[in-house]
């Protein structure tokens, strides 16, 4: 799953200037040593960031400052879910499930803890209808914002639920360790295997970390493949609603030897861009045009995976976050990027 394969951290970012379309900027060691989990912008200048220790951040400009939240929990988050600018959900270690209704003050749930001891690594709403997916195949499923919880029917899978993603109140999928990606059609209430073609490699194992719904019909999945050795990329997509999943030509792709995809964001024009990382790579940044059959590989951070990331909606803008404090903003679908960080103090806007 995400957080059990960290990997080699490297303390430092190194500086790298690429000729014509991207320049990175020098960063340092993050003086407080927040991994970062979780992003999400619900609206155009507002978004949330999830890490370790129960960290929280918030932005009111779209990705260009940052201020440390109250959090009610030390507990590590590995994911962030709000419906408009205030009201939102935060989820990780230990069942651990905190709240907001004003975008500021946090609490935590009455459920917090109590549903699972295992770790939840995502949660989504759509209206009042929710879901929670973690460790050991955990899913959970609400009907009243969140008041009270049920669990699924049937659940195909045991290993951990990484990610899910919903495209409507029925049509869902879920990103699974050990192979897997699920779907359903009634709301969460009952799972079924999806068919997944890892392409022509001999996988020994496949851990699915992220999941995103493009259009009602089409997804896009991402993660890691075990060999015997190496651990290469793997990108799946589907065109009929998460039933099938196939691997398009990894030569058209970035199928980097220790490289996991981690994170997916989805423009409004349906472009879309992964970030990712791994044990012996850099972490890399993917941009596809045309629903993940082919991807452009931007110059990537020389250090740290990033673990998420997020487009803001309504701008060409992408926050991308992950271990030892990474923290990046492109402003344009992330062609070229920027360290939030100031040299010396730490972030910019951190107070």
């Amino acid at each position: 799953m995400r957080v059990a394969q960290l990997g080699c951290c490297v303390a430092l970012v190194m500086l790298l200037a690429v000729p014509s379309f991207a320049q990175w900027q020098q960063a340092y060691q993050f003086e407080k040593d927040i991994a970062f989990y979780g992003v999400h912008f619900p609206t155009s200048t507002v978004g949330y960031v999830v890490g370790s220790g129960g960290a929280i951040f918030k932005s009111t400009d779209a990705g260009d400052t940052w201020t440390e939240q109250t959090s009610p929990t030390a507990s590590t988050l590995y994911d962030v879910f709000f419906l408009d600018a205030n009201n939102g959900w935060a989820v990780g270690a230990g069942g651990t499930i905190i709240i907001t209704t004003d975008g500021t003050n946090w609490a935590l749930h009455d459920s917090s803890g109590v549903m699972t001891g295992s770790a939840f690594n995502v949660v989504q709403f759509i209206g009042t209808k929710g879901w929670m997916g973690g460790d050991a195949a955990t899913m959970f499923l609400t009907n009243d914002g969140g008041v009270s919880w049920t669990t699924p029917t049937t659940v195909p899978y045991t290993d951990d639920c990484n990610d899910l993603v919903f495209v409507s109140t029925s049509v869902g999928y879920a990103a699974m360790d050990g192979d897997g990606v699920m779907y359903t059609t009634d709301g969460g209430d009952n799972w079924a295997a999806a068919s997944v073609n890892l392409g022509p490699y001999p996988y020994t194992r496949a851990d699915i970390e992220v999941i995103m719904a493009v259009n009602d019909t089409t997804g896009i999945a991402a993660g890691w493949g075990s060999l015997i050795g190496p651990q290469p990329t793997i990108i799946i997509t589907t065109q009929d609603a998460g039933k099938t999943w196939t691997s398009p030509d990894p030569v058209s792709y970035h199928w980097q030897t220790f490289g996991y995809g981690y994170g997916l964001a989805k423009f409004d024009d349906g472009e879309v861009f992964l970030t990712g990382g791994g044990a012996s790579s850099a972490a890399f940044v993917l941009h596809s045009i045309n629903n993940g059959q082919t991807w452009t590989d931007t110059p990537a951070f020389f250090g740290d995976d990033l673990r998420a990331a997020c487009a803001v909606p309504g701008t060409n803008r992408v926050v991308a976050v992950g271990d030892e404090g990474s923290f990046a903003l492109s402003t344009d679908k992330g062609d070229t990027w920027s360290f939030i960080y100031r040299p010396g103090p730490g972030v910019a806007g951190w107070h």
